[in-house]
């Protein structure tokens, strides 16, 4: 009977594996520091008796009836428990002594807890504000085992045995940037056509070893460049072999589900980095944040989290200098620099221009009643005049206008025209004209004083 208590303390004080947890003499049994949703299940896996003394006199077992062995002994013996048949064959008492492997043994159970069935009597408590609780348990040794994970810890307190949650939850984390390999959460700024280049994480939580699914989702706006070698899945840098997870992809947004087997081979902290990238589209909202969206579940958790683009717009209006009446007939072209520089191509749609790399160069903004632009990212951009309404002058330099994060309206820039006409310049076509005229006016009269001259001689 000594060593049958030094089971006992043995499984009470060590069970920290693994697996799950085992519990003995409780008669309730509470779990602390759950994560809220996951279902907590306590088995029945041996029988409890004892002589009713106190003290040094108190003397303990732990068995199975013949049917119940027949039921899971079979189980309980493969984790490590030994057994001795009784006389007549009605029970079978555990017989360990001090050699039991409290560790393995719960270890074991919880690789094979789909053995156990029933077990000897099984209840199950749903984690709520941080705990879940097992009451009115017939006295015996137990098994607990939830599904957030694989790791619980064990400890008693009189007749209330108390098993405190070691799982944390597997997280995610999404970031982004404007080159791949450079990533942050910071909200970023780009406009249409550019690329972002995204990073969602997978940080996996102690006694992980479920499938998870990762779910990222794209906002109007936001194209995935989903073709083959797009979306590279590693662990520490290196490479996950394609055989461990299932990927679906759409230009919207992709699925991804890690295999459990695969699952329980990583370790807590380690981190599955899912690299992609994505295109800015017309169809983006302007001066709206547009979220990118990474959700993952794993058993009954749902987690998310998301990172955030914008862009922005500018309104141009022509008008006269003088009323301050819109322009028509005025046209221009938009640049990133006051002199040369890069032409910064548009499209047209219903709703006014948008930022299209692919356009056509000689594509003109008209402003008859104002023009917006929009696709654009924080920065200076240069409007040029390419087109002057019929008896105004023509703007001689670019006119800038400033693009700034997080702006709340339209970065306004309203061009003015000078309408009469350009006076000419020193050596210009205007004084040729003029010393044309007066050459031949010089010409005429010399013609005209020699005639006069022969004519009184």
């Amino acid at each position: 009977m000594k060593n049958m208590k030094k089971i006992v303390a043995l499984l009470l004080a060590t069970v920290m594996v693994m697996a799950m947890s085992i519990n003995v003499f409780a008669a309730s049994i509470e779990v602390k520091d759950v994560i809220d949703g996951e279902t907590y299940t306590a088995y029945k896996i041996l029988n409890y008796s004892d002589n009713g003394k106190t003290g040094e006199e108190r003397a303990v077992s732990y068995y199975l009836t013949s049917d119940e062995y027949t039921a899971i002994g079979s189980v309980l013996v493969a984790a490590g428990f030994k057994f001795t048949p009784s006389a007549d064959g009605t029970q079978y008492v555990v017989n360990n002594g001090d050699t039991l492997d409290a560790a393995a043994a719960a270890e074991y159970l919880g690789a094979h807890v789909e053995d156990l069935g029933d077990a000897l009597g099984k209840k199950t408590a749903t984690g709520a504000n941080g705990s879940a609780n097992f009451t009115d348990l017939a006295t015996g040794y137990y098994f607990v085992t939830s599904t957030a994970g694989s790791l619980c810890a064990l400890h008693e307190d009189s007749e209330i045995a108390t098993v405190v949650e070691k799982n944390t939850v597997t997280t995610p984390d999404k970031k982004q940037g404007a080159e791949a390999g450079t990533y942050a959460n910071d909200q970023l700024d780009k406009g249409i056509g550019d690329t972002v280049y995204y990073d969602a994480e997978i940080k996996i939580g102690k006694g992980a070893n479920y499938e998870i699914k990762g779910t990222d989702t794209l906002s109007t706006g936001l194209k995935l460049n989903h073709a083959d070698g797009n979306i590279t899945v590693k662990v520490g840098g290196t490479d996950v072999d394609a055989a461990n997870y299932t990927l679906n992809a759409t230009d919207t947004g992709f699925t991804i589900v890690f295999k459990a087997d695969y699952i329980k081979t990583l370790k807590e902290n380690d981190v599955i980095m899912i690299e992609y990238s994505a295109v800015i589209t017309k169809d983006i909202p302007i001066r709206q944040l547009t979220p990118n969206t990474w959700t993952i579940d794993y058993s009954k958790q749902h987690e998310e989290d998301h990172t955030d683009v914008k862009t922005y717009d500018v309104q141009v209006k022509k008008v006269d200098a003088t009323t301050q009446k819109f322009l028509a007939g005025a046209g221009f072209k938009l640049y990133d620099a006051a002199t040369g520089g890069n032409q910064i191509k548009v499209a047209k749609d219903d709703t006014g221009y948008y930022v299209d790399t692919t356009a056509d160069a000689e594509i003109m903004i008209e402003s008859a009643d104002g023009a917006n632009i929009r696709g654009l990212a924080p920065g200076t951009y240069y409007l040029e005049e390419t087109t002057v309404p019929a008896g105004y002058n023509k703007l001689a330099t670019r006119v800038a206008v400033t693009v700034t994060k997080d702006a709340t309206a339209a970065a306004e820039i309203s061009v003015e025209n000078q309408s009469g006409s350009v006076l000419p310049s020193t050596g210009g076509i205007g004084t040729t004209m003029f010393y044309i005229v007066g050459s031949v006016l010089v010409i005429g009269a010399a013609v005209v004083l020699i005639s006069k001259r022969r004519m009184a001689r």
